[in-house]
């Protein structure tokens, strides 16, 4: 885990007893964790959709489809959640496709793909003969 952001500082704000004052720390600049000019905006309903899920579940303001979900400040049990809220939405996402494929675009691709997979035309189904089948009086 690295951090986001490192602030030196001449010396630490100190209580009376001498430990860090933790209240008079200065408090961190506001950082982006997504790089400039790397946003692609989500821009079919699904992206939509799963963005906000996203966004909600990590607490950011804005998530581009190609930005990368570790990158965000995902965990694993932030996937679990996103995951979760996704099949709420009508999204057949499961967490294992979130921590291999790590993008809100390339996790659709392969949403799309599977339900496109699954939604081909049924073969012509036939119909089974039914054997008639005797009974012997010795049977029990």
């Amino acid at each position: 885990m690295v951090p986001a952001v490192i602030i030196t500082l001449e010396s630490l704000p100190l209580t009376t007893n001498g430990k860090v004052d933790r209240a008079k720390l200065p408090a961190p600049p506001s950082v982006s964790l997504v790089e400039v000019g790397s946003y692609a905006p989500p821009s079919t309903a699904q992206e939509k959709l799963f963005a906000d899920i996203v966004m909600e579940v990590l607490r950011v303001d804005r998530v581009g489809v190609t930005d990368n979900l570790f990158q965000l400040g995902a965990d694993s049990l932030h996937i679990f959640q996103m995951a979760s809220r996704a099949v709420k939405a009508g999204l057949q996402i499961t967490p294992r496709m979130l921590l291999q494929l790590r993008t809100i675009k390339a996790v659709l691709t392969e949403l799309n793909k599977s339900e496109a997979a699954t939604t081909k035309k049924p073969s012509a189904i036939v119909p089974v003969a039914r054997e008639k089948y005797r009974v012997s009086a010795n049977a029990k």
